[in-house]
Order: C-alpha cells, then structure tokens, then sequence
C-alpha cells in the first residue's frame, strides 16, 4: 500500500484581499514555514519545502492498516481542506474519501501537523486554505 500526495493547492476564496485576514495562496508574499525549511529560501523553494513537510508528515502518520480493516480495494482519492490561520495553527479541517474511516483517518494525520509560521500578506500575517489531493492506492 502506499500514499500519494498530489500536491499542496491553493484554497478557493473569492473578495478583495487587501484588507483581509484570509487570502488565497496565490496573492501571498511569503509562503507558511514548515518547520524545518529554511526561512530565508525563495518563495518557491519555501512552497516546495511546505509541500513535502506535509507530504511527509501524512506518509509516516497515515495509518494504511485502514484497508485491510475496512476491506479497501484499488486507488482511493481523498481530499483533504484546511486553514492556517495567521498564528500557524490549523483550522477547519474537513475531508472527502470514498470511505467514512479514510476521512476520519486523513482528518487526524492533518490535526497532527505541527504549528507553522504563517503566511505574510502585505506585511501582516494571514489565514489561507489548502486544498490537499490524496491517492491511497491498495496493492
């Protein structure tokens, strides 16, 4: 069994951000720090660095045992959605799996991340959503 992670996306906010304390990823100025990366990287470099944080974090947290449990066959697609909001914390955090225990499980991995420094927008820290694609595949 294995996990694969799509990608970190941005959240789907639709105002005017400059006065907001909740943007979309794509207006940022400074990506959120996974702890471990190196603050004084690219915005790019700081994106790719979030990414695998979390990309690694729900590969050694997830447990793939579910499948067997539960009977789980084939490729299973969960999304997961969440906030980080302007002190690093995590918020909001939903999912979506073909299964109730995928998203229950996909849900604890996620409230088990670490408190990150926070995105930056026009100076001042905000909170931005993420959307998170994940293939768990049953061999």
């Amino acid at each position: 069994m294995k996990l694969l992670l799509e990608g970190v996306e941005e959240g789907q906010v639709v105002k005017d951000y400059s006065d907001q304390a909740e943007v979309p990823f794509t207006t940022i100025d400074q990506a959120p720090i996974y702890p471990g990366c190196d603050e004084n990287e690219t915005f790019e470099e700081l994106k790719k660095c979030f990414s695998k944080g979390i990309t690694t974090h729900i590969n050694q947290n997830f447990n793939t045992d579910i499948a067997k449990t539960h009977n789980l066959k084939g490729r299973q697609k969960i999304f997961i959605a969440f906030k980080v909001d302007e002190q690093g914390k995590l918020k909001d955090i939903k999912s979506r799996a073909p299964h109730v225990a995928l998203a229950t499980e996909a849900e604890r991995v996620i409230n088990t991340l670490p408190v990150l420094k926070p995105v930056v927008h026009n100076g001042k820290p905000v909170t931005v959503a993420f959307t998170i694609p994940v293939i768990f595949e049953i061999e």
